[in-house]
Parts: structure tokens; C-alpha cells; sequence
């Protein structure tokens, strides 16, 4: 039987957001195999829901919004097993935030996964996130509402990634601004690692990480001089500089390749 560690149950916890003792008992169910203990999780957990489907919810509470000019009103009622679960703040809560959510011009247009039209979910597979293998749990983000920028962090990625396409969970640290909504479309961006001091460029489209590449460098007589430049780590847009390049220098980004067999050309 293979050996258990920490590590493997705390990157099995971090993956699918399972308990440490359902993490560590699932991989010992899978003799160690994380992608196996990930199914095993998956399995229980539709277990634990059909124990349940036959209990009855007949305890509840009804939830109501009223928009500011009367225009729009939505009730909804949320049902639970208990009245002791009903009078929580937690139930009394959600079925306050399903009532809002009902009544947002972003509502719900589908019941099921069964019910949303196949253009739909190919169009949501299409959404990818740029450098997926290197997010981590406890990442910085910053989430753009386009009315006030938000701090966060990463608390979930999706263990499944298909051609550079990861779903990822960020907790918002700071208050939401005026005028957020429910479904509100924002941009994220998270912080894989930070560089202080270091001289960069936009990153041209020849460059990689760690490799020394022949750079156009602008001349003042309109020439462009070909120099080699060695760089360093790169984020989506910028590139570091280790040798090659000073404080001040101006380069040619886009594609140069035409160019392979000049060291310089005019510019006109």
C-alpha cells in the first residue's frame, strides 16, 4: 500500500475542496493515486445526495425583494429538513440572495444543465485562462467591477485544465463597490509572482523565458541595430531583462523574422 503524506492530502484537499479526513481515507481508498481518490470523492458525494433524496423538506422559509421603484418583485421559497436549519441567519440569508437573484436582469434562464442550449456550454469552454499551471491556493487577485477594483485571493482551481482552460474560485477581501449586481461581468487578474527592481519590456513576440534572442534596437540615425538580449522570467505582457538592454532603450516588438538575415534595417 502507498504511503499517505500530508502533501498528498492537502494538494487532494485543495483540488476538490473535500475535508482532510474524506481527502486522506479516499486516498488510501486509491492506494495513493490522486486522480482515483478524486473520483472516489465525486462518487461519495452523489451517494451522500441520494441517502437524502427521500427525506422530506418541509421546513423553510420565504424570501421576497422589492426593487427600489416598485417595477420588479420576486418571492422565492427555499425548503429545508429542520425549522431549527429555517431560522438560521444562513437560510434566512440565501433565500433573501436567490430572491435578488431571480429578479436581476441576469437571471437564471435555465432550471438544468440538461435545459442550457450546446452553443451555450461550447462557448463557455472556449474561456480560457492564461498560465492555468501556475495558479495557486492563497494567490493575491484583483477583481476590475469597472466601478472600483477589489482585493482577493485564490481559494479554489478546478483540478480539471483542457487546452490551457481552468476554472478558478477568488475570495474577495474588500467591500463590493456601489452599484455591483448579481452575475456582474468583471475582469480578474491574479499576481503569480512579483519581480522588484527589474528592468522589462513588453514582450516581444519571439520571446521566451530564459532565452537569448538577436532584438532590434532603435538607433538615433532611424536605424534599427539587431543586439542580442538575454531575458529573464515573463509574465503575459512584459518580459524581464537580464543583459542586453539599459534603462531607456527603445526596441522592436512585433515580429521581425522577415528580417532574420539583416543586423539592421531603416526605418522610414
Amino acid at each position: 500500500m502507498a504511503e499517505i503524506t500530508a502533501v498528498m492530502v492537502k494538494a487532494l484537499r485543495d483540488a476538490t475542496g473535500a475535508g482532510m479526513m474524506d481527502c486522506k481515507r479516499a486516498l488510501v481508498e486509491a492506494d495513493g493515486d490522486i486522480e482515483r481518490a478524486k473520483e472516489i470523492l465525486r462518487e461519495k458525494g452523489l451517494a451522500s445526495v441520494a441517502k437524502r433524496a427521500g427525506r422530506s423538506a418541509d421546513q423553510g422559509v420565504i424570501g421576497s425583494y422589492v426593487h427600489f421603484n416598485k417595477t420588479v418583485a420576486s418571492l422565492v421559497e427555499v425548503n429545508c429538513e429542520t425549522d431549527f436549519v429555517a431560522n438560521t441567519d444562513e437560510f434566512q440569508q440565501l433565500a433573501a440572495d436567490l430572491a435578488l437573484h431571480i429578479a436581476s436582469p441576469s437571471a437564471p434562464r435555465w432550471l438544468t444543465r440538461d435545459d442550457v442550449p450546446q452553443e451555450i456550454l461550447d462557448q463557455e469552454q472556449r474561456i480560457a485562462e492564461t498560465q492555468a499551471k501556475d495558479i495557486q491556493i492563497n494567490q493575491p487577485a484583483s477583481i476590475d467591477t469597472r466601478n472600483g477594483i477589489i482585493p482577493g485571493h485564490v481559494i479554489r482551481v478546478d483540478p480539471a485544465v483542457e487546452q490551457g482552460t481552468v476554472t478558478v474560485d477568488v475570495a474577495l477581501d474588500g467591500p463590493l463597490p456601489k452599484g455591483a449586481r448579481p452575475d456582474l461581468s468583471v475582469d480578474g487578474t491574479i499576481e503569480l509572482e512579483r519581480l522588484d527592481n527589474v528592468l522589462y519590456v513588453g514582450r516581444p513576440a519571439f520571446a521566451q523565458d530564459g532565452a537569448t534572442v538577436g532584438v532590434f534596437k532603435l538607433a538615433s540615425n532611424g536605424e534599427a541595430i539587431r543586439m542580442p538580449v538575454h531575458f529573464g522570467r515573463s509574465s503575459v505582457n512584459t518580459i524581464e531583462i537580464l543583459d542586453g538592454l539599459k534603462e531607456g532603450d527603445q526596441v522592436i516588438l512585433s515580429d521581425t523574422s522577415a528580417y532574420d538575415s539583416h543586423d539592421r534595417i531603416r526605418l522610414n
